[in-house]
């Protein structure tokens, strides 16, 4: 015959060793949600960069194609100065940022860096598509 008095201290104990299991679960639930929502915020801000990363490289991409553009419609009769027309083109666009402001830099290749009526012509072209001419900086080199 068993003896109900240690049946139920036997269940009591059961009893206290699951709370002590669930509150310890709990317990870790809890650090996972905070880990989870840590894990998310991250996340998040990474995906953001990486958008934000997207649009200047889509911004640059397109400065790129409409300078190109603007340089392939200009006329060596119209732009005086030492340029290899049958090169010229863009190099690379920077995105240049300093304490006071951002800017583009545009760097042409094959033309005197020197050449003002160039820097001048490309600069107009640029405007006239929509570009801020105080958002844009034009540098030439061979």
């Amino acid at each position: 015959m068993s003896d109900p008095i240690r049946e139920l201290e036997i269940a009591e104990d059961r009893l206290a060793s699951l709370e002590t299991q669930i509150a310890t679960m709990a317990e870790l639930n809890a650090s996972q949600r905070e880990i989870l929502s840590a894990v998310a915020a991250r996340a998040e801000a990474a995906e953001a960069k990486l958008l934000a990363l997207q649009v200047a490289r889509s911004k640059s991409v397109k400065l790129r194609d409409e300078t190109d553009n603007v340089i392939w419609a200009l006329k060596p009769d119209d732009v005086p100065g030492a340029i290899n027309w049958g090169d010229l083109g863009v190099r690379e666009v920077q995105e240049v940022v300093n304490e006071e402001r951002c800017w583009w830099r545009v760097v042409i290749e094959e033309a005197d860096p020197s050449n003002p009526a160039l820097h001048d012509a490309v600069l107009v072209g640029l405007v006239a598509l929509g570009w801020n001419a105080d958002d844009i900086e034009i540098q030439t080199e061979w």
